[in-house]
């Protein structure tokens, strides 16, 4: 019988000009292949070598350079480490940010600056000792007033109560000077005998933003400081206001104010959010400028 072997496809006959079916250069669904070093023909990619070893252990997301105050490299991973390398190609992991998720990284002025979720740190003098800085309202006093609101007075103080009243003595109002809400301070004249502090932030409906409760134990008769779990999102200019109250009224807990009775004096700080959220932050150094960048 006779056999016939029917041709369907005519490639790399006398007609074509490479070997491969597509375009020279290019190939599709292909791993752990090179088809660059040759238009004719596939070959084995070489295999990637990590030159940190053990060092980095998430994935690296920006990269800088130290120059000119050092001669190290810095990167920064989605974990929210910051790795070193130094010109003899040592790495080690300096640190891991708390907040973290390696978006933003650069150097300027002889630190380097590195983005977290609300905040920005940094690390130098890199031509000294450098150190770790995670709050930008530390290490930068003429920002201070650019992001932190403050208000009420002293010489008075309002007696807390277990349950939250929306009347007018029993709230501070503020109206939002920037987003996000970190943190808020109030001065605490008695801590009382043994009760659980609370802030609650509402806006102008009674609804609710958030809140911070601090365990007695971690509580102060002096400005103590709450922190939000999350910061509040805030619409700028809108009124809002907080509430202080405590788990119980036994020793009497009183919040210092300007009018007796009346949280509407209370003595507070509010504290913003540099940033907004620990997602994309790139950053870039504008030649010329002497101050530290207020964003990145």
């Amino acid at each position: 019988m006779e056999s016939k072997l029917l041709l369907r496809d005519f490639s790399g006959a006398t007609a074509t000009i490479g070997e491969r079916k597509d375009k020279p250069f290019t190939a599709r669904f292909i791993k752990n292949l090179d088809p660059f070093s040759s238009p004719d023909f596939l070959t084995l990619s070489r295999a990637p070598t990590k030159v940190s070893g053990s060092t980095v252990t998430d994935l690296i997301t920006y990269a800088t350079l130290g120059a000119p105050y050092d001669t190290n490299k810095y990167f920064y991973d989605l974990s929210g480490k910051i790795y070193r390398e130094t010109n003899a190609s040592v790495w080690s992991s300096l640190r891991t940010v708390s907040g973290g998720t390696g978006e933003g990284l650069s150097v300027f002025n002889d630190y380097l600056y590195y983005a977290l979720d609300v905040e920005l740190g940094r690390y130098g003098k890199l031509s000294g000792t450098p150190a770790f800085d995670d709050a930008l309202t530390s290490w930068w006093d003429a920002a201070i007033s650019d992001i932190q609101d403050t208000g009420g007075g002293t010489g008075q103080t309002y007696a807390t109560g277990t349950s939250i009243v929306e009347t007018a003595t029993h709230r501070q109002t503020f109206t939002a000077g920037k987003d996000p809400l970190k943190s808020i301070v109030i001065d605490i004249n008695d801590t009382g005998d043994d009760p659980d502090w609370t802030v609650t932030v509402h806006d102008a409906e009674d609804n609710l933003i958030g809140s911070k409760t601090i365990a007695f134990a971690s509580v102060t008769a002096d400005e103590t400081l709450f922190t939000f779990a999350t910061p509040l999102r805030l619409v700028i200019g809108n009124e809002y206001h907080f509430h202080v109250t405590t788990t119980t009224t036994t020793g009497a807990p009183k919040v210092i104010t300007n009018v007796a009775s009346d949280l509407e004096g209370a003595d507070y700080v509010l504290d913003y959010g540099v940033l907004i959220s620990a997602e994309f932050h790139p950053m870039v150094v504008v030649e010329g400028l002497v101050r530290a960048p207020e964003h990145a």
